[in-house]
Formats: C-alpha cells, structure tokens, sequence
C-alpha cells in the first residue's frame, strides 16, 4: 500500500514539479528528525539498535545540527514552492512527537524498527504533502 500511494505522489509530481524543491528538503529533514528521536527518546530496550546507536551520539550535538537543518532546509522550500511548502517542515516538525508518543505509550520507548516506521512514514506523508500542494486547485 504504501508504495502505491508513493507512486501516484511522484505522479503527481512529474505533472506539476513545483514542489519538488519540498520534497527533497523533506527527505532530508525526517532523517534529521529520525536522529533527534532515537537520541532523545527513551528506549523500549537497552541492548537494541536504537540504544546502539544513541549512546555515542551527543544530544547537545544533535539538538543543534536539526536546528540547522530544519533552517538551512526552510529557506529552499520557500523559494522553491512558496509560503504553502511551508508546511513540509511544519509537519516535518510535528510528526516525531505524535512517533514519540505512540512508542512511549505501546512500547515503552523508541526501538530501531520505530525509527524506521518514523522514516518511512514522515516521508512518505511529506513526499503527499509535497504532491497534494503542487496539484493545480
């Protein structure tokens, strides 16, 4: 299912690119997130691959570098599709917190496939967004 609604979104994208800027943006703000999430969110098991991966990572660091890529990747969604691709990072923003608590609230915590439901999920969602934005009205 899910790669069919990513093939009718890129078809929609193919007849009226103008929010392709957005997409690639997006792309790169959920795996922005998806590292803010691991580091920050408590893990559902210690020994898993999320705690792998968050012990070395510096939270401060990674605080600081979505900061700027959230910034860094606003600016070409303005310019590339207007102040309504705004809402690619908005929802880029807004949807590790509703991950966050799902997880904390079924699993006790983030594991490694949660993050990667969070990636395939956010871009997917962006990537209709994107398309959904760039249909002419």
């Amino acid at each position: 299912m899910l790669l069919v609604v990513r093939y009718g979104a890129w078809q929609q994208l193919y007849a009226t690119p103008g929010q392709l800027v957005a997409v690639c943006c997006g792309y790169v703000l959920a795996r922005a997130m998806a590292g803010v999430l691991i580091v920050h969110a408590p893990k559902a098991k210690s020994t898993g691959l999320a705690a792998l991966f968050a012990a070395p990572a510096g939270h401060g660091r990674t605080v600081a570098l979505s900061i700027w890529c959230v910034a860094a990747m606003a600016l070409p969604v303005l310019l590339g599709g207007g102040v309504r691709a705004l809402l690619v990072p908005v929802l880029a923003l807004v949807l590790p917190v509703y991950v966050y608590r799902m997880a904390k609230a079924r699993f006790g915590g983030i594991t490694g496939d949660l993050a990667g439901y969070y990636i395939a999920l956010s871009e997917t969602l962006l990537l209709v967004l994107a398309a959904l934005l760039g249909a002419p009205a």
